[in-house]
């Protein structure tokens, strides 16, 4: 990133920094087999901005996998039963 200026290094490395922390929480929910509501939201939300998508698939499709009650909707959302 050279010659760039100190807002626009700073925006990115915030992103880059975001980006990391939720693949990391994501990747803690996953393994501890979280499903709660609020994990798979937070899941989808991930998804709509295009952050740590496989990550959160692989927590909404273990959530399904494991018979949550929380299933996704056709379009993907969590909803409840």
């Amino acid at each position: 990133m050279e010659e760039t200026d100190p807002e626009a290094f700073a925006e990115c490395w915030a992103t880059r920094i975001g980006e990391f922390l939720a693949r990391g929480m994501l990747e803690w929910l996953w393994r501890e087999d979280c499903f709660a509501p609020w994990a798979l939201h937070l899941a989808m939300r991930y998804i709509d901005r295009n952050v740590a998508v496989a990550e959160s698939t692989r927590l909404l499709t273990e959530a399904a996998e494991a018979g949550t009650q929380w299933r996704p909707t056709a379009d993907g959302r969590p909803c409840p039963p």
